[in-house]
């Protein structure tokens, strides 16, 4: 009995020192983060940390909730996360910073972007997810960011979802 004790404190213990692994994102999504900050890309033209996790999918309902209902984009939170693969946004000028690390604040004095997982309608022809760029205090911006599919490409919509400012 006092062995199994031991083991049981053992794994409890070595448990608590690893990161949570999250799986990598489906090619699809890559493409749809991919587009998103090129999109975003155009607009500040500098260097990005961008968070290597992706967040929860959490539309908020300030009263435009609509605007992904007239979508017909689901408004429930998802709970999943992924990791983003560094060759997600090869050739473009991002760092990707690990949320868990210490030099995560650092990089929060720079500015970090978060995606958040993708929801998709029924017909998988439309996709909602939202980003976010902080940098610390009430210093940001976000958005939820719609993208059509049509033959076969992800095009960004000009319809843009619970906008944030601060």
């Amino acid at each position: 009995m006092r062995a199994l004790c031991i083991l049981a404190l053992a794994a409890l213990l070595t448990g608590c020192n690893h990161a949570p692994t999250f799986p990598a994102p489906s090619a699809n999504e890559l493409t749809l983060y991919r587009a998103a900050f090129t999109s975003i890309l155009k607009e500040a033209n500098h260097p990005f940390n961008i968070a290597d996790t992706t967040d929860p999918f959490e539309p908020e309902t300030r009263g435009d909730d609509h605007c992904l209902k007239d979508l017909e984009i689901p408004t429930t939170p998802t709970h999943t996360r992924h990791k983003l693969p560094p060759e997600t946004f090869a050739g473009l000028p991002v760092h990707l910073i690990d949320p868990g690390t210490r030099n995560f604040k650092q990089a929060v004095k720079q500015g970090v972007l978060y995606f958040s997982e993708i929801a998709y309608n029924p017909a998988h022809t439309r996709a909602a997810f939202s980003y976010g760029f902080y940098c610390g205090g009430l210093c940001g911006g976000g958005a939820v960011v719609i993208f059509d599919l049509n033959h076969g490409q992800w095009t960004q919509s000009a319809t843009r979802c619970n906008e944030w400012i601060s």
